[in-house]
């Protein structure tokens, strides 16, 4: 039965509220006399509407700035990704290779009329996809392979909790084998949570992870299954309902002694700069039945970046003077002072130097070697 759609000046019109499903359309023109044309007919269309995946993300690409990825894209040509969706970021430590599925969260999701964001600076592949109004999420990642970029801020790794191949952490679910981390049979979510990481004190540190790992059929063999193949999931390629599975990194972090356990809450876990004495993580697992995960390496990395600290025109006094930091170093900073009225052959002494600060005095070089009251200049390099 031909239901009547709407009588229009224009040239085209809109069919709102359609389930999915296959429809023919038909058209006619009619004049001012009201004399009606033959019908011109449009058979068998396929209506998908909010059930067909958005496009993939096009035009993606990275510009390193003040130690961060400004990601930018086309935008998004669905109307349900431009209103109601969002775009998803994913990174990889690799830099070729890199998989969707394998990859953690990087940043936020932005609203999906947006089209740049910005985003920690890490080597590494960068991967986007578009998330329409019902979740459906595009078929393909789009990448960008960053490799040197994050050279331009000097880091330095001060703790690296490589996991593999004992990964002595609690298990949930999981289980070792050949230094593999994979899914207890039957199981489709387990976790892997790690003791901390303990800086000593508190600190402002960049936090981030590597993880290795691919998700693959339970039994790739035909004659391994027993049910009917209509009701296997897609078996050439992994299936649509691991847009929403896969991996998820969780952090804690305390800035006391973590031997007082006073922990924060779990939260999703992004690369980021943290101020806290110790951090704990946590890897949950989240797959359909019919898939399992091979995970080989796993770790939490913590960099400081290179910081000064200084002051001009201060005065020592005949006698040793300490200098304290603002904030403590990590590791022994270098250290330089600089006299601004010394006289020809006057010392200068450095002592106890330590994450905290420094002792210096200075004394006469005339041959008595007497304290004596100088004005100088001090800047301590380190992180």
């Amino acid at each position: 039965t031909w239901l009547a759609l709407t009588v229009t000046r224009t040239l085209s019109a809109r069919l709102d509220d359609a389930d999915p499903d296959l429809y023919d359309f038909r058209v006619r023109s009619i004049n001012t006399r009201g004399v009606r044309s033959e019908w011109a007919t449009l058979s068998n269309v396929t209506v998908a509407g909010l059930t067909a995946p958005p496009v993939d993300v096009d035009g993606l690409s990275l510009i390193a700035l003040n130690n961060n990825a400004h990601i930018s894209w086309d935008l998004a040509t669905d109307l349900d990704v431009r209103v109601g969706g969002k775009v998803r970021f994913r990174h990889s430590s690799v830099t070729s290779g890199a998989a969707w599925e394998s990859s953690t969260d990087i940043g936020a999701a932005v609203a999906g009329h947006n089209t740049n964001a910005v985003l920690p600076l890490l080597t590494g592949t960068y991967m986007a996809k578009f998330t329409d109004s019902t979740g459906n999420e595009s078929v393909s990642a789009s990448s960008f392979v960053a490799t040197t970029v994050p050279d331009i801020v000097k880091m330095n790794l001060v703790s690296d909790s490589a996991q593999q191949p004992l990964f002595t952490g609690t298990l949930t679910n999981l289980y070792i084998e050949d230094g593999i981390l994979k899914l207890t049979e039957g199981e489709e979510a387990g976790s892997y949570e790690w003791s901390s990481i303990d800086l000593g004190q508190e600190y402002v540190s960049r936090v981030s992870t590597t993880i290795t790992g691919t998700i693959h059929i339970r039994d790739p063999l035909f004659d391994a299954r027993d049910t009917y193949i209509d009701d296997w999931l897609e078996f050439d390629r992994l299936p649509a309902d691991l847009t929403s599975g896969g991996f998820a990194l969780y952090i804690a972090t305390t800035t006391s002694d973590p031997a007082l356990n006073l922990w924060s809450e779990w939260t999703k876990f992004y690369v980021g700069d943290f101020r806290a004495r110790a951090f704990k993580f946590k890897l949950e697992v989240t797959l359909p039945q019919a898939y399992n995960v091979n995970i080989s390496a796993l770790s939490a990395l913590v960099d400081m970046p290179d910081r000064v600290q200084g002051n001009n025109a201060v005065q020592s006094g005949a006698g040793t003077k300490s200098i304290i930091y603002d904030e403590a170093f990590f590791a022994i900073p270098s250290v330089g002072v600089t006299g601004c009225d010394m006289e020809q052959n006057d010392r200068i002494v450095l002592s106890n130097e330590t994450i905290a600060g420094f002792d210096v005095n200075f004394y006469q070089g005339n041959g008595t070697g007497n304290p004596v009251d100088i004005n100088f200049n001090w800047q301590s390099r380190g992180y």
